[in-house]
């Protein structure tokens, strides 16, 4: 990334997503304010440089530093907590962006691997029977919305708005309600 110096602390902001205890609030998120202040030792498994990323005290918690690396001009990769997070320059009003374009939901998706290991660990506890009909069930929904958004990343691109198009509620809730009612058409009939 430009603008990183090893050894010179540039003030920086880190954007953390806080979950306080049920009893004591909402979710919110706050930038936290940070510095690199130097290059760190590269990770193994992690190709680039690496900075120590220096967090300020705050409230009830002490200073802390992290390795991390920087994925893009607002991104880095903290390589303890395998967590992105966003960051900005002390003093910039930059925020994330809080739409996700189709193509950043279909880039989203779990692959066949993914699905295949989430399934395995959310049925184990099943007999095979339930196994087999809740395994179906949950693949027909993720392969019926993996081709609602195709079509609608399609549409889009024929229309030349493949690049500002954003998932909305109401395709959500077109979405639920086509699948709900080829579900319903499906048990009347005696489908699957």
């Amino acid at each position: 990334m430009s603008g990183i110096v090893p050894g010179a602390a540039l003030p920086w902001a880190v954007r953390w997503e806080i979950i306080p205890a049920e009893d004591e609030g909402r979710p919110f998120s706050k930038w936290w304010g940070a510095s690199i202040s130097s290059q760190a030792a590269a990770a193994a498994d992690a190709p680039g440089p690496c900075y120590k990323l220096s967090y300020d005290p705050d409230e009830s918690f002490e200073a802390e530093e992290r390795r991390v690396q920087l994925t893009s001009e607002h991104e880095l990769f903290d390589l303890e907590d395998e967590d992105t997070l966003m960051w900005r320059r002390e003093g910039e009003d930059w925020e994330p962006s809080t739409t996700a374009t189709l193509g950043d939901i279909m880039g989203g998706l779990p692959d066949e691997a993914e699905l295949r290991e989430a399934e395995e660990e959310a049925l184990a506890d099943l007999d095979p029977a339930t196994q087999r009909r809740v395994a179906a069930g949950f693949r027909d929904l993720a392969e019926s919305f993996k081709e609602y958004m195709r079509e609608k990343l399609e549409a889009a691109a024929a229309a030349g708005t493949a690049d500002t198009f954003v998932v909305t509620e109401g395709m959500v809730a077109e979405f639920k309600a086509t699948y709900g009612a080829r579900l319903q058409r499906d048990q009347a009939s005696g489908g699957a």
